[in-house]
C-alpha cells in the first residue's frame, strides 16, 4: 500500500469519526432519555371529536407529586366552556393518586375523592392553568404509571365550501416521549392527513390509520388534518382550506424532516463521498513509471537536501526539523561549516570564515545565520549544551532563536512545490474557514428554539462545523494526496523512494559498496533529509567510517529540538421557549 493510500484512508477514517460523533450529538440532545419521561404516549381520535391519550410515565426518581398534561388552548370540565376549547371527560390515575383539573380560568377541580388530604387544594395551586393530572400527596415512587384522559375537543376548523382543515398540536412542551402511537378513527371523512413527528411511520387497520413516531423533548407533535366536512368544532370560512393544509404542512413538516435528513447524512458526504472523490479527480496518478525497488545513487544532486526534504518526505511543500539537520551536514561537507570532535561531548560546530557564502540560497544563508546565534557564546555550538545555551539567553536573543527555527520550517518555496505537485482547484481550508462562521449564523435562518424543528435544528449550528473540521481533516492532509505530481515528477518521487529504501535497509547499502568518503557524506546529507540519516549513521560505523558529520548528523538534531522547545515563548492566561407555531392543543406531558 503506498503513503498516498495510507494518508488518503486515514483522512476518510479521521474524518469519518468527526461526522459520526456530531450526530451522535445532536442525537444524544434529542433523546438523552432523562430520569423522567415517558415511555408510551399512544392517542386515539375518534369521530365527534372524541380525543383519548394514555400516558406511560416513567418515573426514576424521588420527590415528585404530579404527573400531568397541560394543553395552550382552553380546558374545561365537561359543560363548562364555550368557544375554541377542551372538554375533560375523565382522568385514570394509578392508586394512591388522584385526578384533578385546573381549568382556564384557574379553578381547581378534585375529580375523585379517593384521596383525602386536607392541604389537598393547596397543593393543587402549583398546577399550570389548563392542566390535568394526578396528584400524589405521599410522593411517587420510581417506577412506571399509566394515565388515562379523555376529552372531547372543540376546535376551530378553517373551512372553504369542500374541506376542512384541522392542526392539532398534540405537544410542543413535555418529557421525552419514547414512542408515539396515533389512530385516527375517522379516516373515512379525511382527504389527506400529515404528522409532524419524528421517523413516522404510517399503516392501516381497517377504517382507522395509525402513525408511529417519537417526540423529543419540548418538540412539536402535532396533526395536520384535511377532512371533507367538519362533523367536530366550529367553522371559520377562509378561501382555500387545502391551500392552508399544504402550506402549514408542506413548510414544518418539511424543513423538520430536512433538518433530521441532513443530521444523519451530511456528516458521511465527505468521508464518503467528496474525500474518495477529490482522490479520484485531484489527485490519483494518471501515470505509471516502472521504478526498482532499491536505488544506488542520488536521484538528482540539484536538488539540495532541504529541497529534497521539502518535496519528498511527508507533505509535499513541507518542511520538518531534518532539513535543517540535512542543510548543516550538508554545509558541513561543503566547506561552509566545521565540524570538530568525534564524540557527542566535545562535537563543536562553527561557520568557516574562509568562505564566501554567495554561491548559497536563502534557505542555507538562514540555516548560516542559525549557526552563527548559536555560537555566539562559545564561538562555537555544542549540540549537547543547546539547553543550557538557550536558558543563559536573553528574552530577546530567545525570541530571535525561535524566529530563525520558524522561518526554516516555514520557508517559502512555493514555486519550487509548484513545478512537482498541481495542487487541487479549490482551497479546502478556505471553505472550511467560511462554514466555521456560517454554522454562526445558519441558526438564525429558523427560530432554533422553536419546537417546530428543535431539537434538529441544532444541526445548523452542529453539522457546518463538523463539516469544517472534516474538511480542516483535509487541508492538512499531504498536498499530493488530493493534487498530483507533475508529467515526469512521479518517476522522480518513486526514485527518492527507492533511494530511501536503499539507506534505510542497512542489508541493502553494502550492494553500493562505495568506497569515497566522499559517497558516503553526500548520502548521510539526503538520507537525512528524508529521515534516515540515523540508519546511514549506523551503516558508517559498521564500516568503521568515522568522519564528524556522522556524529553531528545524530547530535544536530536533538540539538534542534531543544533550541526549538526552549526558545518558544510561553503562554499564560488570566480568569477574570416558544410557542409550538400554532394550532390548537399544545402543551405535553410532564413530571412535578
Amino acid at each position: 500500500m503506498s503513503e498516498e493510500v495510507k494518508w488518503l484512508i486515514i483522512t476518510i477514517v479521521v474524518a469519518l469519526v468527526i461526522g459520526l460523533g456530531a450526530r451522535s450529538i445532536v442525537y444524544f440532545i434529542a433523546n438523552p432519555l432523562p430520569d423522567n419521561y415517558v415511555e408510551k404516549y399512544v392517542v386515539e381520535l375518534a369521530g365527534g371529536g372524541y380525543l383519548t391519550e394514555e400516558y406511560t410515565y416513567v418515573v426514576g426518581e424521588l420527590g415528585h407529586h404530579f404527573l400531568y398534561r397541560f394543553w395552550r388552548s382552553p380546558l374545561y370540565a365537561a359543560g363548562e366552556g364555550t368557544g375554541a376549547h377542551i372538554e375533560l371527560i375523565s382522568v385514570s390515575c394509578p392508586a394512591g393518586s388522584g385526578p384533578y383539573l385546573r381549568d382556564n380560568d384557574g379553578e381547581i377541580h378534585v375529580l375523585s375523592q379517593e384521596v383525602e388530604d386536607k392541604y389537598l387544594r393547596i397543593w393543587l395551586k402549583e398546577a399550570y392553568y389548563n392542566e390535568a393530572g394526578c396528584l400524589f400527596p405521599k410522593g411517587i415512587e420510581p417506577g412506571k404509571y399509566v394515565v388515562t384522559f379523555k376529552y372531547r375537543i372543540y376546535p376551530t376548523m378553517h373551512c372553504d365550501q369542500n374541506y376542512c382543515f384541522l392542526e392539532l398540536n398534540l405537544a410542543d412542551k413535555h418529557i421525552p416521549y419514547e414512542h408515539v402511537t396515533i389512530s385516527i378513527a375517522d379516516s373515512a371523512n379525511l382527504e389527506a392527513m400529515e404528522v409532524l413527528g419524528d421517523d413516522a411511520a404510517w399503516r392501516g387497520e381497517g377504517g382507522t390509520i395509525i402513525v408511529d413516531c417519537w417526540s423529543p423533548e419540548d418538540s412539536a407533535l402535532k396533526l395536520y388534518l384535511l377532512y371533507k366536512g367538519a362533523s367536530y368544532g366550529l367553522r371559520e370560512s377562509v378561501e382555500s382550506a387545502q391551500r392552508e393544509y399544504a402550506s402549514k404542512a408542506s413548510w414544518e413538516v418539511h424543513l423538520r424532516r430536512t433538518l433530521k435528513l441532513a443530521t444523519d447524512i451530511v456528516p458521511l458526504v465527505v468521508p464518503l463521498i467528496l474525500i474518495p472523490a477529490m482522490y479520484w479527480l485531484w489527485g490519483r496518478e494518471t501515470e505509471s513509471p516502472v521504478v526498482p525497488k532499491y536505488l544506488y545513487f542520488v536521484p538528482n544532486r540539484k536538488l539540495k537536501p532541504w529541497q529534497v526534504n521539502l518535496l519528498f518526505k511527508g507533505s509535499a511543500g513541507s518542511l520538518d526539523m531534518d532539513a535543517v539537520s540535512a542543510t548543516i551536514v550538508d554545509l558541513a561537507r561543503r566547506g561552509y561549516l566545521v565540524v570538530r570532535g568525534i564524540s557527542d561531548e566535545d562535537l563543536e560546530i562553527t561557520v568557516n570564515p574562509k568562505q564566501d557564502l554567495v554561491g548559497l540560497d536563502g534557505y542555507e544563508k538562514e540555516v548560516i545565520e542559525l549557526v552563527n546565534l548559536l555560537s555566539r557564546e562559545r564561538g562555537a555550538w555544542r549540540p549537547k549544551e543547546t539547553k543550557g545555551l538557550v536558558k543563559s539567553m536573553s528574552r530577546t536573543e530567545r525570541r530571535r532563536l525561535y524566529r530563525v527555527l520558524k522561518r526554516l520550517l516555514n520557508y517559502p518555496a512555493r514555486r519550487l512545490t509548484g513545478k512537482y505537485v498541481s495542487a487541487p482547484p479549490v482551497s479546502v481550508m478556505g471553505i472550511s474557514i467560511a462554514l466555521f462562521f456560517l454554522s454562526f449564523f445558519l441558526p438564525i435562518l429558523v427560530d432554533f428554539e422553536s419546537p417546530l424543528y428543535y431539537p434538529w435544528s441544532i444541526s445548523l449550528f452542529v453539522i457546518p462545523m463538523a463539516v469544517a473540521a472534516q474538511l480542516f481533516v483535509v487541508s492538512l492532509a499531504p498536498v499530493q494526496i488530493f493534487g498530483r505530481w507533475k508529467p515526469g515528477r512521479l518517476k522522480e518521487k518513486l526514485e527518492w523512494e527507492a533511494f530511501r529504501n536503499t539507506l534505510k535497509d542497512l542489508a541493502m547499502i553494502p550492494k553500493a559498496q562505495p568506497q569515497d568518503v566522499v559517497v558516503w557524506k553526500e548520502w548521510l546529507a539526503y538520507g537525512t533529509a528524508l529521515g534516515v540519516g540515523d540508519r546511514v549513521v549506523a551503516a558508517m560505523r559498521l564500516r568503521g567510517i568515522i568522519v564528524p558529520e556522522a556524529e553531528a548528523a545524530v547530535a544536530v538534531s536533538s540539538g534542534l529540538y531543544t533550541a526549538y522547545s526552549a526558545s518558544a515563548p510561553s503562554s499564560s492566561s488570566s480568569a477574570g421557549g416558544g410557542g409550538g407555531g400554532g394550532g390548537f392543543g399544545g402543551g405535553g406531558a410532564g413530571v412535578r
